[in-house]
This record gives structure tokens, C-alpha cells and sequence, in this order.
């Protein structure tokens, strides 16, 4: 659970994606994670560059299941998928430690804005391609020409994100050595 968690949030990614992540999709030597068109809401491939922090998540993970990195417990043919369960448990830690994100509780889905907010400096459209959105300013004819992925972009923000998550949890980590 919280490994899945820690992917998501590294990458800015919904966390279902995250959970049913497979090891054929990943190349953690190049840090990256291509997602096939069927795997993905817009039905468009994506390449998805990994921070460090991101590709440290699946090598932490102990290989038990040939296709899932994530795998069911008891079910090796499912992926994870136990979300409420420890969404509720991150929620009570965040209380109990009062760790709370600026904006207020945390929230699976609230990367995006703080992708774009974590450092202000990056458009929208490199945040809309981490997505694998079509890009909101982009024309029909943009669509045609601009075939540029991105990449080199997506994976200074991505590690810019990283970067962000790491001092929190430095920070919260802070905190519990002061309450203990």
C-alpha cells in the first residue's frame, strides 16, 4: 500500500495506474515507464520519465510476481487495489503527526496542482503531457505538427516534484524525532 502510495505521488500519477504498474512497462536503468495505449484513459502511449525518488520505489519492492510490481495479496493474476483502506490510514497519520499540506488534507488526486505550484516555472501543456492529457493550448493543428514528447521537460518537473516530496518527508520525519 504504501509503496503504491510513494509511486503516486512521485510521479504525479493517479494512483490506480501506479498500483497496477507491470515490470514489463518499466526500464528503471533508463528511468522510465511507457504505458501502452490500452493502459491509459486518452488511449495514447505514453512515456513517463522517473524521478529518483519514483525509480527507488520499485526497486524496493521485493520481485514476488512476474507481472504486477504491485501485486494482489493472495491473487498474483490481480494488481492492488485496497485505496480506502489506506487512504484512511494516511489520513489518521497526518493527524495525528499534524502534517497537513498547506491546501489542507491530502488528497490522492491533488498532485497536479502542486506539480504546477512546486515550483511555478514550468507551463501548462509539460504538466498536461506528464498527464497524458490532450494539451488544453494546443490547436487541431498543433496536434498534427507538435510531435515533440517532451521528455528531457517532463522529467526535470517530475524530479523538481520529487525533490518537493523528499523534503517533506524529511520534514515529517523532523517532527516525529521532536514528538518522540
Amino acid at each position: 500500500m504504501t509503496h503504491a502510495f510513494d509511486g503516486s505521488d512521485a510521479e504525479g500519477c493517479w494512483v490506480w495506474k501506479v498500483a497496477a504498474m507491470r515490470w514489463s512497462e518499466l526500464n528503471l536503468e533508463a528511468g522510465t515507464w511507457e504505458l501502452s495505449g490500452d493502459r491509459t484513459k486518452n488511449e495514447e502511449p505514453t512515456l513517463i520519465p522517473l524521478s529518483t525518488l519514483a525509480v527507488s520505489v520499485p526497486q524496493s519492492v521485493p520481485k514476488t510476481n512476474d507481472t504486477f510490481v504491485f501485486p494482489a495479496r493472495g491473487n498474483e493474476r490481480s494488481h492492488f487495489s485496497g485505496y480506502a483502506k489506506g487512504k484512511k490510514a494516511l489520513d489518521a497519520r497526518s493527524i495525528s503527526t499534524g502534517w497537513l499540506w498547506r491546501t489542507g488534507p491530502f488528497t490522492i488526486c491533488a498532485g497536479r496542482s502542486r506539480q504546477i505550484s512546486a515550483g511555478g516555472r514550468y507551463w501548462p501543456h509539460v504538466i498536461e503531457h506528464i498527464l497524458n492529457h490532450k494539451a488544453a493550448s494546443l490547436t487541431d493543428i498543433g496536434e498534427i505538427y507538435n510531435l515533440y514528447t517532451y521528455v528531457k521537460e517532463k522529467r526535470e518537473v517530475l524530479q523538481m516534484w520529487s525533490n518537493h516530496i523528499e523534503w517533506l518527508i524529511k520534514q515529517a520525519s523532523e517532527m516525529d524525532a521532536l514528538a518522540a
